[in-house]
């Protein structure tokens, strides 16, 4: 979208290569997180993101965007710390 957006709104700064990001909610997880706090629902769904920087050399960052510390949120980091783990192995 930046990329797309960038001549509409004056842009002439490259910030990625490439950027992707992925969405996604666990029924069974986000039914324990929001039993926990009904105003989780504002994290759902959950996002892991990868990009490169153009002058980054082929280095890759893979994260996620990461809940407040507490309660059924935990889980949640704990689960997407673990898949961004496995992704980067």
């Amino acid at each position: 979208m930046l990329k797309r957006t960038a001549g509409d709104v004056g842009a002439t700064k490259e910030i990625y290569k490439d950027a992707q990001f992925f969405t996604f909610c666990s029924a069974v997880v986000s039914r324990k997180v929001m039993e926990g706090d009904a105003g989780d629902i504002a994290y759902c769904p959950y996002v892991v993101f990868v990009y490169e920087k153009p002058d980054a050399g082929g280095k890759t960052t893979v994260g996620f965007r990461k809940l407040p510390a507490g309660g059924a949120r935990d889980g949640v980091n704990e689960l997407l710390t673990s898949i961004v783990e496995e992704a980067t192995k």
